[in-house]
């Protein structure tokens, strides 16, 4: 791990690679999901988040690909929270959705170095 800043190398036998992550809040979004609620009605439902990196090493090494299971894991947490309840009981309370996604993905997330930091449907 190297500490941000400029870095020399000796040119020799060795071949060095370096890997870049930015640690900056990034986003990203999951759009035009076709779920079904407990009352099997079709809603087509966007998903916005925030995030940023906070363990590089567990970013890059624990998992293939953070982003992608950054996106698969904001998928199956937007799949759970609406499945689970009716339209009724979605209308009734739309702001509850972002902290029951947030709760459902962000311990799953955080595994991958990523830390999730908003969500909102």
């Amino acid at each position: 791990m190297l500490k941000p800043g400029n870095h020399g190398f000796f040119k020799s036998t060795r071949q060095f690679q370096i890997d870049v992550l930015d640690t900056r809040a990034q986003a990203s979004e999951v759009s035009g999901q076709e779920i079904l609620t407990r009352d099997k009605l079709s809603l087509r439902v966007n998903l916005s988040a925030s995030w940023k990196v906070v363990n590089a090493h567990a970013a890059k090494f624990e998992v293939v690909d953070y982003k992608e299971g950054l996106y698969r894991e904001q998928q199956f947490a937007l799949r759970r929270a609406i499945d689970t309840r009716t339209l009724d009981e979605l209308l009734a309370d739309k702001s509850a959705l972002d902290s029951v996604i947030h709760e459902f993905s962000a311990a799953k997330i955080a595994t991958f170095g990523v830390q999730l930091i908003s969500v909102g449907v």
